[in-house]
């Protein structure tokens, strides 16, 4: 007696089941319609090819929205030489964006017989194809060799400069070509007529004074070199050839001529030749 009673109840759970299976999203359509990536966003992108930017993040549509790692994600998408940074911010159910920030050249390291690209903060990172941006020479891997983070450093005090000089609308980038790392002087900034010498530290007090000595009269198309280096005074004197080009490191001459010291606040003091 048990057993014809054993058999219908099988068979009603059976249908039971049947008919529950039915009634919910089998498994295929159920992960990649409310919990698979549907949608990728990449935005901020302009020297990095959105295509690129996909390619290195690796993420497919259709894979399980939480097996996505943000930060995963971020190393990957960074590993492209334009992108500086990237925010990657996983969406429930189904979507991936990704925030681009891209670097920004500043300028282009001459590092032996190569041109490379820096940005403002004073990371090299891709060979240069256009040259149109102030040269940094002396700031590669002949200093790194003294210590690691020396031409970094360097670069980035370089690149204080050319900001600051920017900012403050006291010499435009457009009109500097290059600067020059010279270790007992600074940095020599070089324009389309004179020569700029500034000191390791005070870039802003330096350019305060650069500021002061342009509103002097002093012309930058011309051939002169202001030494704005000594804490209290620019010295305005002529450009001997024995100032530094990529192909001449910096001397200083032995006897310079003072036309002009610049004192702030106090005016011009001339001397005799």
């Amino acid at each position: 007696m048990l057993r014809p009673f054993l058999l219908g109840a099988g068979l009603a759970l059976a249908a039971i089941g049947a008919v529950t299976a039915a009634s919910l999203p089998s498994p295929v359509s159920f992960t990649p319609g409310l919990l698979g990536v549907t949608d990728v966003v990449i935005e901020g992108t302009d020297r990095a090819r959105t295509i690129e930017v996909r390619h290195l993040a690796d993420v497919h549509r259709g894979v399980p929205i939480w097996s996505i790692s943000a930060q995963a994600v971020e190393s990957a998408v960074e590993r492209h030489p334009w992108v500086r940074s990237a925010e990657v911010n996983v969406v429930w159910p189904n979507r991936v964006e990704i925030q681009v920030q891209e670097r920004h050249v500043a300028g282009i390291l001459l590092d032996q017989e190569r041109w490379l690209y820096v940005d403002d903060q004073g990371v090299v990172f891709l060979k240069a194809d256009v040259l149109d941006y102030p040269v940094l020479t002396d700031m590669g891997r002949s200093l790194e060799r003294v210590h690691p983070e020396l031409g970094k450093l360097a670069r980035r005090r370089a690149m204080d400069i050319l900001t600051v000089l920017q900012r403050e609308e006291v010499v435009s980038t457009k009109a500097i070509s290059e600067v020059v790392f010279a270790p007992n002087v600074g940095f020599v900034v070089h324009t389309r007529g004179a020569t700029l010498l500034f000191g390791l530290d005070g870039t802003e007090r330096q350019v305060r004074r650069l500021d002061q000595v342009l509103a002097m009269g002093v012309n930058l198309d011309q051939r002169v070199t202001i030494d704005l280096a000594p804490e209290q005074v620019a010295l305005v004197r002529p450009t001997t050839t024995r100032y530094p080009t990529v192909a001449n490191h910096f001397r200083r001459p032995r006897r310079a001529t003072t036309v002009a010291q610049v004192v702030p606040e106090r005016g011009t003091r001339r001397f005799p030749r």
